[in-house]
């Protein structure tokens, strides 16, 4: 595809103006989207991202037909490498996150039968990346669900643990709800653990990716818009549609804040795309 000049792009991303107005009423918004870069062939079948703003750095991973790889994209050029993550078999790699030293976790938990025993999960440091493209994984999380396997493809960071969300409700006994459960990756953190329920989401659409906005708000990216959740760390959390959308296959998410958003689809094409809605609570 043709890309947007890299100047246009980082305007784009830093110039908006907030796109949440005060006093006027919420509502659902299908339209605005535009086209920034594309990380195939280095990573196919992408399935999370993550934006240091910062460095102007896009991290992505794809899950079992990329293999150990995540992709290292500098979003001022939209050129993207495949880095060899060694030390790490790609399972499912589902969710990508960051912890609060910068440190990035590869998420395979991707589980389709929802027959899996075990998860795993691994750290790499970005600052541990070489001149041959290779980042080796530093430290590795195996865990198992209190209430037996599920299919997850989204994960946030929050207080030294990983929060798993469930894909896919109707796997449930209750088919309105996907459970969430916690990972402790605290330094002291055992590296064979149970993970932690933590509560439960009243939704019944399928769940391809999670990210936390700059002011701490969960946003739920599915096959059919993004969702944004009240209250997410408690009792009385609440789901709401923010914008309905469909680009593709829409599997990666990332909250740039006051709105806007970065979606990938599974072929590798990104997307910047944005809402107007006033959400309550928020």
């Amino acid at each position: 595809m043709k890309k947007i000049p890299a100047v246009c792009i980082l305007l784009v991303i830093l110039g908006l103006s907030s796109l949440a107005h005060a006093g006027e009423p919420a509502r659902i918004e299908t339209a605005g989207r535009i086209p920034l870069f594309t990380v195939a062939p280095a990573i196919s079948e992408v399935s999370a991202a993550l934006f240091f703003p910062d460095e102007r750095i896009v991290w992505t991973l794809g899950d079992s037909g990329t293999g150990p790889h995540i992709g290292f994209t500098l979003a001022t050029i939209g050129e993207t490498t495949a880095i060899e993550v060694t030390g790490a078999e790609n399972y499912d790699w589902e969710a990508l996150v960051a912890d609060g030293d910068g440190r990035l976790w590869i998420c395979d938990v991707g589980d389709n039968s929802a027959a899996r025993s075990q998860v795993t999960l691994y750290q790499v440091d970005p600052l541990d990346l070489t001149s041959d493209d290779t980042i080796p994984v530093t430290r590795s999380i195996r865990a198992t669900y209190p209430e037996g396997a599920m299919d997850v493809e989204a994960a946030v960071y929050a207080n030294n643990r990983i929060v798993l969300i469930e894909k896919t409700p109707l796997q449930n006994t209750d088919f309105d709800i996907a459970r969430m459960v916690a990972i402790d990756i605290a330094d002291n953190a055992p590296g064979e653990q149970t993970a932690e329920p933590v509560g439960t989401l009243p939704l019944t659409v399928p769940v391809t990716d999670a990210a936390l906005s700059p002011e701490g708000v969960l946003y739920l990216l599915t096959y059919i818009g993004i969702y944004a959740v009240t209250g997410w760390e408690a009792p009385g959390r609440t789901v709401m549609p923010l914008k309905y959308f469909f680009y593709g296959q829409q599997e990666a998410l990332v909250a740039l804040g006051r709105n806007r958003f970065f979606v990938a689809i599974e072929s590798g094409l990104f997307f910047l795309t944005w809402s107007w809605n006033v959400l309550p609570l928020l």
